[in-house]
């Protein structure tokens, strides 16, 4: 999967949102990995692309795919008791995703 795409590829709009978040209890490998097997085969299915980076007890992610779906995910993730202190930092429509052909990495 690419790191950047060229928008000029991707001419179709998406809704993106992007949000930070710390997490509640020590992250370790193990439980990021489960977090990233989940995620990939759910957002595939939904059709929801982007990228998650975890730092130091840090969570930034971007999400682009169908405003409903990615909204119901955003719920999903606010409801999640592994996360504190959730903050969107940006939710609208976007030209293209930013990384689509990445389910979620």
């Amino acid at each position: 999967c690419s790191v950047w795409s060229d928008q000029a590829e991707s001419s179709t709009s998406v809704f993106r949102l992007i949000y930070v978040s710390r997490s509640r209890h020590g992250t370790g490998d193990t439980e990021l990995q489960k977090i990233l097997a989940v995620s990939r085969r759910n957002n595939a299915e939904l059709g929801i692309t982007g990228m998650l980076l975890y730092l130091d007890g840090q969570f930034l992610q971007v999400l682009d795919g169908e405003k409903h779906s990615v909204e119901n995910l955003y719920q999903r993730i606010v409801a999640d008791p592994r996360h504190d202190s959730l903050q969107m930092l940006f939710g609208g429509v976007a030209d293209g995703a930013l990384f689509p052909t990445c389910p979620w990495d």
